[in-house]
């Protein structure tokens, strides 16, 4: 990724004044903070993974619910997902504190 934005960079530079490019990362599990290679502003996201923004309120609002609706849907679903190929992770979602900064939610 690195040398992506570094061309990012020379290109930008090359044919605009004053002009930025963004580069916005996974944080996977990486710190928040990331330092910006010159015109192109890097930012890590503060949640695990892209998918995570799925969960984010305002997703949520769109889908017509909010995360307190979400949770029970997802409590109401492990009482009879039992057997579907998803159930051990979303389980262990749910275990561990639906949290949705943290947890990798590639598998579910």
């Amino acid at each position: 990724m690195a040398e992506h934005e570094i061309e990012v960079r020379r290109v930008i530079e090359a044919v605009y004044n004053d002009a930025q490019g963004f580069s916005i990362r996974d944080r996977d599990d990486n710190p928040e903070d990331i330092k910006d290679v010159g015109s192109v502003m890097r930012m890590r996201l503060s949640c695990q993974t892209s998918r995570n923004l799925m969960l984010s309120d305002e997703a949520l609002n769109l889908a017509g619910t909010g995360w307190p609706n979400f949770q029970q849907s997802v409590r109401q679903w492990i009482g009879s997902g039992v057997g579907h190929q998803y159930f051990d992770e979303v389980q262990t979602f749910a275990d561990l504190g639906f949290s949705r900064k943290d947890h990798n939610l590639k598998n579910i």
